[in-house]
This record gives structure tokens, C-alpha cells and sequence, in this order.
């Protein structure tokens, strides 16, 4: 099975703005470093 990296991200980036509204690019780059997702920019 093959991941889609950018959907698992999109999915993560929306979970977590949800969860907080004033979510930083910073924040959202560090995490995603972190976590193998796509950083700010690509998004």
C-alpha cells in the first residue's frame, strides 16, 4: 500500500488548525520536520 504523504498532511494540517486557530507556520514546519509531512510551503 502506498502513502500519499501531501493527503496525510493536508488531513494532519486541518486536525490541527481545528484543534488550534492560531497555529503558526513555525509551529505547523517544526511539527511536520518531525513527522515526515509536507512543511508550510508545499501546502
Amino acid at each position: 500500500m502506498k502513502i500519499n504523504y501531501f493527503k496525510k498532511s493536508l488531513k494532519t494540517l486541518k486536525k490541527m488548525v481545528k484543534y488550534n486557530k492560531n497555529l503558526t507556520k513555525r509551529e505547523w514546519d517544526e511539527f511536520a520536520n518531525e513527522n515526515a509531512l509536507f512543511s508550510s510551503f508545499t501546502m
